[in-house]
């Protein structure tokens, strides 16, 4: 039976919550979402969007919460099941992650669910089952990088140096500007034996996001493996970054 049609009213205060956290006011959201929960009396989408604040603001605990409940309201709410994995995995609980994510799946949820399940399988160490999950994932949003990063991710964790460059790569094709797939391309080329190419990827990656001290630790350790007789002190001197 379909669902019915989100009130006009409901939608909006939905919209408020959903672009206040895409710009990072998690508690504009949380108070706008909380506010729709209220005058809409538990409907299923305003939990979600409140489980969804909590996600982001990393409160799995209050992310379950509103999820379960969002559940109750609606046994088969697909987002809702997604959530719940959601939090499961925050709290590195894989194995229940995964069967939220595979519910959410048979009830319709695409990529994201898909990409989820992925995560979860590597993380339970089902590798092949993984991959396939990111398969799938890559066909629901041809366009996302996303599981075509975290495809490439799995191959370099299994020594598939060549695979994994070629999906870091056909990332980057669709989002030139994804500082953690070019340096994570970076690596693996540096692993390949291609260090020149590697390290010319690592320093576009910290350029890219120069805010972000992961990438200036992994370029570090990159170049200094290739010279060990540099101290670490004077990389960090003629690199002045915060790696704190």
């Amino acid at each position: 039976m379909p669902r019915a049609r989100t009130p006009p009213a409901l939608a909006a205060a939905l919209a408020a919550a959903r672009e206040a956290r895409g710009r990072g006011d998690l508690g504009e959201a949380a108070r706008l979402a909380g506010e729709a929960v209220r005058r809409f009396g538990d409907d299923p989408e305003a939990l979600c969007e409140l489980g969804r604040v909590a996600l982001a603001a990393r409160l799995p605990e209050r992310a379950e919460e509103a999820f379960s409940r969002a559940l109750r309201r609606d046994r088969g709410h697909a987002a809702a099941l997604l959530g719940l994995g959601e939090a499961h995995a925050l709290v590195g609980d894989y194995a229940a992650a995964a069967e939220r994510f595979a519910a959410a799946i048979e009830r319709g949820s695409g990529g994201e669910a898909q990409l989820g399940l992925g995560r979860a399988l590597v993380e339970l160490g089902r590798a092949d089952a993984a991959d396939e999950a990111f398969a799938r994932a890559e066909a629901a949003a041809p366009d996302d990088p996303a599981p075509r990063l975290h495809r490439a991710d799995l191959a370099r964790l299994r020594g598939r140096l060549e695979q994994a460059i070629a999906g870091y790569r056909d990332a980057l094709a669709r989002a030139p500007g994804h500082a953690l797939a070019r340096a994570n391309l970076g690596l693996t080329l540096c692993a390949a034996g291609d260090r020149a190419a590697g390290l010319a990827a690592l320093a576009e990656a910290t350029a890219a996001a120069p805010d972000d001290p992961r990438l200036w630790i992994e370029r570090a350790q990159a170049e200094l493996a290739g010279a060990p007789e540099r101290a670490l002190a004077d990389w960090i001197e003629s690199n002045p970054r915060d790696l704190a």
